[in-house]
C-alpha cells in the first residue's frame, strides 16, 4: 500500500514519547522507506535558539520535533506556496511543499506562521517497517487534506480521528506478542 502524503495517527499502541497521541505528515512511502514528520509535538525551542549566529526574522517561531532521528541537527521547513522556492524545495502536493536548505530561514519570518512549521529531526521506518506498524494497528493512515497539514497541534490529533469516524478511546490495540492462553 502507497502511504506516501498522507497522515498517521497513533494508535494507544504508541504510549512513550513522542509518538503517543501523535499525527505524522509522509513525506516519503518507497520501498527502500519512509519519512515522515510529527505535526504536534513542539519542542522547547524557538527559531531564536536554532539561528543564535545570524539574524532572522520571526524569532519566536516554534520549532517542531518532526522524529528521533538527527533530532539535534537535521532541520525541515514544511511549507504552503510562499511564492518563492529556496535551493532545497521540493513540492510534495498542488499546495505543500518541504524546504531542507537554512537559506529559507532568512525569509521565514515574513510569511503568516500558520503557512508553515519548522521541524527538527524527522521519523524514518527502514524497508517495509511502516507497512509493518500499520498492519500492527500502530498507525491509522487517513489522505492527505490541505486544512489539517497546518491545523493547530493541540487540535490535529482529535480532528484525525473524528475524520476517521470513532474516537480514540474505542480502539483496544492488544500486543500481538502477549500470551493470553494461560
Amino acid at each position: 500500500m502507497k502511504f506516501r502524503h498522507g497522515f498517521l495517527i497513533a494508535t494507544s499502541a504508541h504510549r512513550e514519547h513522542p509518538y503517543a497521541q501523535s499525527v505524522l505528515y509522509i513525506c516519503e512511502h518507497t520501498p527502500q522507506g519512509s519519512l515522515g514528520l510529527i505535526l504536534n509535538k513542539h519542542m522547547d525551542l524557538s527559531l531564536a535558539d536554532l539561528t543564535k549566529n545570524y539574524t532572522v526574522a520571526g524569532m519566536r517561531t516554534r520549532v517542531f520535533l518532526g522524529g528521533v532521528t538527527q533530532s539535534q541537527e537535521r532541520g525541515f521547513v514544511l511549507h504552503r506556496n510562499l511564492g518563492r522556492f529556496w535551493q532545497g524545495t521540493s513540492q510534495l502536493a498542488t499546495d505543500l511543499f518541504l524546504t531542507t536548505t537554512n537559506d529559507i530561514l532568512e525569509d521565514i519570518g515574513y510569511f503568516a506562521e500558520n503557512d508553515y512549521r519548522v521541524f527538527l529531526g524527522y521519523t524514518g521506518w527502514q524497508a517495509g517497517q511502516l507497512d509493518d506498524e500499520i498492519t500492527k494497528d500502530y498507525w491509522f493512515f487517513i489522505p492527505y487534506h490541505s486544512k489539517l497539514i497546518f491545523l493547530k497541534p493541540e487540535d490535529l490529533w482529535m480532528e484525525c480521528y473524528k475524520r476517521l469516524g470513532f474516537q480514540p478511546e474505542q480502539i483496544v490495540c492488544v500486543d500481538p506478542g502477549l500470551n493470553l492462553i494461560h
